[in-house]
């Protein structure tokens, strides 16, 4: 068999998937509200410590959740009515302070990097996030302590609103979604629940997910990208993104797909990288990785 043929053999299994669909998408968007608004009803009615954190903890997940619709509508196969990956905004990406204008040319950026296998395909996570050095103890503060503390989620959120600042058009449209929404629930006394139900997990826990999320998808790979499978990543890290392995195959194919095309890929022998347990994603975490500085950051010391 050559090399062009098991990328055929991938390319026409997957074709099948690469249908979206509007009834799917407005299940996925329903789903995932409802799950915030049952997390703040319940979190309400208990009035418990446990239960607020509880709240803060799925609400979290469920902004993942949002990112990983969104990351599907960058590629604008989230809805079939292509328009409505744009138009339809306020419902996956506004609430995260996210905008596809500015997250679409990026990811684009790293579908090639890691496509191409470039050098510094990885720098946002070797080198900006100080991952590659190994080390228990740095490893640890990297991705557990520093970021459950609140620093990672502060430093994004400075950067999110610094870029939002900077573009002033993308900024003026967030500024026009979120000013009725903090408007009406100062009329309705309801500030204090949107600080606590919305923004708490936005900027503290939203933040360390992501962090999980990229390290669990690209850190110490053999192939460039993971799929995973399991309770931990499912239900609280990847949510919608669980099969980023087949996503840098084939982008076309949209997030809730994407478990039906691994299986029909897997029915034709083509098995991708995938973790499975919470084991697994320790085992990423402090790992040995294979990595050389690139000349330029060699040359920028």
């Amino acid at each position: 068999m050559t090399a062009a043929e098991p990328r055929r053999l991938v390319r026409e299994t997957l074709a099948p998937f690469r249908r979206s669909s509007d009834a799917r998408a407005f299940s996925v968007l329903g789903r995932t509200w409802g799950i915030v608004a049952a997390a703040i009803a319940l979190a309400v009615a208990l009035d418990h410590p446990l239960a607020t954190l509880a709240a803060i903890v799925v609400i979290a997940t469920r902004q993942r959740a949002l990112i990983a619709i969104l990351h599907t509508a960058s590629h604008g196969v989230f809805f079939r009515t292509r328009r409505w990956n744009t138009t339809l905004q306020p419902l996956f990406a506004w609430p995260n302070l996210q905008a596809l204008e500015l997250y679409g040319p990026d990811h684009v950026i790293h579908h090639r990097d890691v496509g191409a296998a470039t050098p510094d395909a990885l720098d946002y996570l070797n080198v900006e996030m100080g991952l590659a050095p190994g080390g228990f103890g740095r490893r640890t503060w990297r991705v557990f302590v520093r970021p459950l503390i609140g620093v990672d989620g502060l430093v994004a959120t400075w950067e999110t609103l610094q870029e939002l600042a900077q573009n002033p058009r993308v900024g003026g449209k967030l500024a026009l979604f979120w000013l009725p929404v903090v408007g009406v629930c100062a009329w309705l006394g309801a500030l204090e629940p949107l600080a606590l139900y919305w923004f708490v997990p936005m900027v503290w826990l939203r933040p360390v997910l992501g962090l999980w999320s990229e390290l669990a998808d690209h850190f110490g790979t053999r192939t460039g990208t993971r799929d995973h499978v399991g309770l931990f990543q499912s239900h609280f890290v990847s949510i919608y993104g669980l099969h980023h392995a087949l996503h840098h195959r084939d982008p076309r194919v949209p997030c809730y797909r994407e478990a039906e095309a691994c299986a029909a890929l897997a029915r034709v022998g083509v098995h991708l990288e995938t973790t499975r347990t919470f084991r697994e994603f320790l085992e990423t975490v402090y790992g040995e990785v294979t990595w050389e500085v690139p000349p330029r950051r060699q040359q920028a010391r």
